[in-house]
Order: C-alpha cells, then sequence, then structure tokens
C-alpha cells in the first residue's frame, strides 16, 4: 500500500514515498461529490473565475482569435498579406518551402491550398533531412534554383534562425516572407520582407492565421489540418491552441480530406471516436515517418491528394515507412539504453553513435528522457557532420540551455522541451565536456526526482460512469492540459490477464468499496511489476479515469499508471 510521509508543503503540494513510487498530491482534501472534484480541478488549472472556466470548456472559434491575442505583429500581418496580393495579381512565382515533420506538412498544405485557390502560381518545397538538413539552407536554395525561378519564397513552421541563407536569398532579388513559432534567437529576425511569428501557436496555425487574412472562408475548411498539427507540435494545449485543438478535432471528425479518410481507413482508426490521443499515436507517427527516413515529399503528396484512390496508395508507404521507423527506434534505443547504464548518471544524458539514423534521435532522446526523467540528447555521427536532438523534462529550457554552449555548434534551434542542434566532429568531445559541465552546475536536482503529479485522491464512490463522462469536457488533452490523475487506495484485484498482441499490456477486474466490480487497463506493464500485484490482496494506484464504450453503451474503466 501506499504510505504517506509528508516531506514537504509547497502550494498545498505533498510528496509520498514508497520503494515503488513517488507522487505529489496536488490536492489535499479529497472531493466528496462530483462538483466539489470539478471545482479542484478548475482551481488546480488556475481557472478560478467562471468566465475563465467557460472559455476553457468553450473555447472560442479559431475564426474569432484576433493577431494581437496570439502575439503576432498585425504590421508583420499586413506587410506579408500585401506581398503576396502584389505577387498573385503579377503572376509572381510563389514557393512555399516547409518542414518535414506532420507540423511542417500540414503547414505547406495549408498555405499552399490557400494560395492555389486564389489564382497563384504557387508550388511547395519540403526539405530533405538528409540532404539538405533542417530549414532553408545553402543546399536548399541551391536545389530550388536549380529547377525552380521563383520570385517570393514563404516558410512555415521554419525560417527564424536562418540568417545568412535570407541574406543570400536577399542579395538574389528574391522576396521572403517567414511564417513560423520556434525560438528567435538573440539576432532577431533575418533579413525578410516580412515576419509573422510567434511562439503561441504550432507552425501550422502561425501558417493558417496568414492564410485567414488571405481568404476567411477558405480557411474554415482547414482547420482539420490545424487540429492534427497543434496536437502533434505538444504545443500547450490551453488559450488559443485549445481553441484550434478543439475545433480542429471536430473538423476531423466530420473531414472528407481524402488523405485522412485513407489513414483512418489502413490505421483502423473510427473518425467519430477520434481524440488526441488517436492522433498523436495514430496519425501523427504515419506522417512523420516519412520525413525522419524516407522522402517527405511524399508526406506532402499524400496530404494534398485529391483522390481518394491515390491517397490510399500513399497512406500504405506511410504505414510501411512506420513499421520501418519503428525497427529502427527499437535497434537504436536498446543501443542507447546500454551505453547510459554502462556509467553513472548525470543530469543529462549525451548518447551518440554511427548507428543511429539521424531521422529518429529525436524519439532515441524522448525515450531516453522518459525513462530516467532527465533531459537527453542523441546525436547521429555522420560523414560531414553531426546531427543532434534533445528533449526535455518540465522545468529545464533545453534550447536556451544549449545555447549557453553555442560554441560549440554549427546551429541550434527549438522549444523549451525539444531542440535540434548539429556540430562538427571535431567539436564532439568538447561539446560532451562543456554540456556536463553545464548540466551539474545548472539542472537542479529536484527537477530529476521521477514523480508523478496527482490531483487529489478520488474516493470509490466518484468512480462511476458519469464522473469520467463529466472529466471528458476537459478534452483535448496534452501539454499543459494533462489528463486529470487520481490516487484511487484499497482497489481488490478480482483478476488479472495478460492482453494485446505480444501480451504486453495488462487488464485487471477490480472491486471497490461500493461493491462494483470495474475493468482496469495498465499498458505496457511489466512482468516484475505484475508478479509484484499478485502477492497482493489490495492495491492504490495512480489512475486516470476513462470511458468504455462498446456496442452503443457507455461504462467507466480505470487507466492505470503505477500501483503499489
Amino acid at each position: 500500500m501506499i504510505h504517506m510521509v509528508i516531506i514537504t508543503n509547497i502550494c498545498a503540494s505533498f510528496w509520498y514515498h514508497t520503494y515503488h513510487m513517488s507522487i505529489v498530491l496536488r490536492q489535499q482534501s479529497a472531493p466528496t461529490s462530483q462538483e466539489k472534484l470539478l471545482r479542484i480541478l478548475f482551481s488546480l488549472r488556475g481557472l478560478e473565475t467562471t468566465q475563465q472556466q467557460q472559455e476553457f470548456l468553450h473555447p472560442t472559434h479559431p475564426s474569432t482569435i484576433t493577431v494581437d491575442a496570439v502575439a503576432i505583429d498585425h504590421l508583420q500581418m499586413q506587410r506579408a498579406t500585401s506581398i503576396i496580393h502584389d505577387a498573385i495579381q503579377n503572376k509572381k512565382n510563389i514557393l512555399v518551402f516547409g518542414d518535414y515533420d506532420a507540423d511542417g506538412i500540414c503547414a505547406t498544405t495549408v498555405l499552399w491550398k490557400t494560395l492555389y485557390s486564389l489564382g497563384a502560381k504557387v508550388k511547395p518545397f519540403i526539405p530533405s533531412r538528409e540532404k539538405h538538413g533542417y530549414g532553408v539552407s545553402d543546399l536548399a536554395i541551391d536545389d530550388i534554383l536549380s529547377t525552380q525561378k521563383p520570385d517570393l519564397i514563404i516558410t512555415v513552421d521554419n525560417g527564424i534562425v536562418a540568417y545568412k541563407p535570407f541574406e543570400r536569398l536577399r542579395s538574389l532579388g528574391i522576396q521572403t516572407i517567414i511564417t513560423d513559432h520556434h525560438q528567435v534567437d538573440v539576432d532577431g529576425f533575418p533579413v525578410a520582407d516580412a515576419v509573422v511569428h510567434t511562439t503561441k501557436l504550432c507552425g501550422t496555425t502561425v501558417a493558417w492565421m496568414l492564410a485567414r487574412e488571405l481568404s476567411a472562408q477558405y480557411a474554415v475548411e482547414l482547420l482539420d489540418l490545424c487540429g492534427i498539427a497543434t496536437i502533434a507540435d505538444q504545443v500547450p494545449l490551453l488559450e488559443a491552441n485549445r481553441s484550434f485543438a478543439l475545433h480542429g478535432l471536430q473538423a476531423v471528425k466530420h473531414t472528407s480530406r481524402p488523405s485522412l479518410l485513407a489513414l483512418f481507413e489502413i490505421a483502423q482508426i473510427k473518425q467519430q471516436e477520434i481524440t488526441a490521443q488517436t492522433v498523436n499515436y495514430g496519425i501523427v507517427p504515419r506522417i512523420n515517418a516519412m520525413g525522419r527516413i524516407a522522402d517527405a515529399m511524399d508526406a506532402l503528396r499524400f496530404m494534398v491528394s485529391e483522390k481518394l484512390s491515390v491517397a490510399q496508395k500513399y497512406a500504405s508507404v506511410l504505414n510501411k515507412t512506420n513499421t520501418d521507423r519503428q525497427d529502427l527506434v527499437s535497434q537504436a534505443l536498446e543501443d542507447a539504453i546500454s551505453s547510459v547504464e554502462e556509467t553513472s548518471l548525470s543530469s543529462i544524458i549525451v548518447v551518440a553513435s554511427e548507428e543511429y539514423h539521424e531521422g529518429v534521435i529525436g524519439l532515441i532522446a524522448g525515450k531516453l528522457s522518459e525513462k530516467y526523467h532527465r533531459p537527453a540528447l542523441a546525436l547521429s555521427i555522420g560523414q560531414r557532420s553531426i546531427k543532434g536532438s534533445g528533449r526535455s523534462i518540465r522545468g529545464i529550457h533545453l534550447t536556451d540551455f544549449l545555447r549557453k554552449v553555442r560554441e560549440d555548434l554549427i546551429d541550434i534551434g527549438g522549444h523549451p522541451m525539444a531542440c535540434g542542434f548539429s556540430l562538427t566532429h571535431q567539436k564532439l568531445e568538447d561539446f560532451r565536456s562543456h554540456v556536463f559541465q553545464l548540466a551539474e552546475k545548472t539542472i537542479d536536482p529536484a527537477l530529476l526526482v521521477d514523480s508523478v503529479e496527482v490531483d487529489c485522491v478520488l474516493p470509490h464512490e466518484l468512480i462511476v460512469t458519469e464522473t469520467a463522462q463529466m472529466l471528458e469536457k476537459f478534452e483535448p488533452y496534452g501539454q499543459e492540459n494533462f489528463p486529470p490523475v487520481f490516487l484511487v487506495k484499497d482497489l481488490t484485484i478480482i483478476s488479472m490477464t495478460r492482453v494485446g498482441r505480444e501480451k504486453q499490456h495488462l487488464k485487471l477486474i477490480v472491486r471497490l468499496h461500493t461493491g462494483s466490480t470495474i475493468q482496469a487497463m495498465w499498458f505496457g506493464c511489466d512482468l516484475e511489476t505484475e508478479d509484484r500485484l499478485r502477492e497482493k490482496a489490495g492495491i492504490d494506484s495512480i489512475v486516470s479515469l476513462q470511458l468504455n464504450r462498446w456496442n452503443g453503451s457507455e461504462s467507466v474503466q480505470l487507466r492505470m499508471k503505477r500501483a503499489d
């Protein structure tokens, strides 16, 4: 059982420790009704007023969000639209320069389709990860100029730190517009003719804000892509992002876009039951796989397909590529974990290998960060240079952290929780040394304690279908709006069964104090944990509540995260 030991009391949070788990209980008192539970959950999310709560539950439609509300400079937006209108009117050649991840593919689709609908002479371009690297680069410009003669280049989801390439484009007389959401470097904006930028949105929704200025009516038809991209890019799902995610998911449920219909089919996704979790695990990895290990232009060709038969062919390619990507990650992760466990654990993890495909190093870093609960950097040692990707934990701004060792890097860009960078072979050992030294000096060890934040203790009387239905109002879940998590005490285990294709999950039937028996699922439960649970008659567990829908009926089930 979980025994309480009060270590500290900061902002009404309490630490509990056992051999198997550490949790922070954010709310000391347990609710006695659904109404009181709702008040607790609102308060823990900073939603104290009725207006705040209503705006959270019923976010405004994206069509009403102003540029000022998302910190986009309206003068820059006006300049961008003026340049585009002039280009369309004068039949200038426009190129939309995108990115190879799901956000970049959706952003390219949004702006390219909008411009095309307005009669523009426009072509899309997605760089190759291996050939061109990230964003606007000299190699990418060389390839573009060898086959095209653009008068105007518009970036989506990239460009904000591409200083030298934009100087080159200006010297060539090519107009440029940047739309991006990545962090601006200390040197400010590149020398573009207009910069539509904010860090409050994802790349696709920044592009959508520009598209809306060009054609408000057509922009509404693109909200399904905004929903997918907002969830895919792991931006905080509050305020404007919550609006794009919620209304975007509604658009996904009703979309007739051939590419998405083909993806639902091959991924065996029920369109009307799509959630943020479905997008994260069923849709996004298949789109991302192309940019990771294959030709990202095929992901774009898939997304813009007008015929279902064409989209289905591309969907098969995406699906196969994603399977190949999973194999690459599995092999590389095994090596990376062995590398980490050969040495004492530092405040930051750095793994590097010639065997790591540069397209999956972000996934490796993410899995290492999750496993060891600390920032992780994974590096792919190539012939010409070394590419790196990093993932962080809450409280550590990884991009700012790495900018403190920028003398070791060729380039660096990203967000608080994720970054990408590159360096020369000669700088690898200096980079390792400086990163470890900086981590030991600046990372608070308290941030590295593996803990689970729990909203409150949930009484057995509230583990009912009506509570789960109420909690669905908090969806879509994502960064800064995580699913409510509860501590449930003294559950009685009735049975346990291994399920899943590889028997990797555990299905339990548990009895509550009320006498009810309900189903609980523990995804990825290891055999050691199962053996430990079999020795116990009753358990305390960290859970979230879910609705189990079957044959038109709904029932509550638990999703278990930890137990003792």
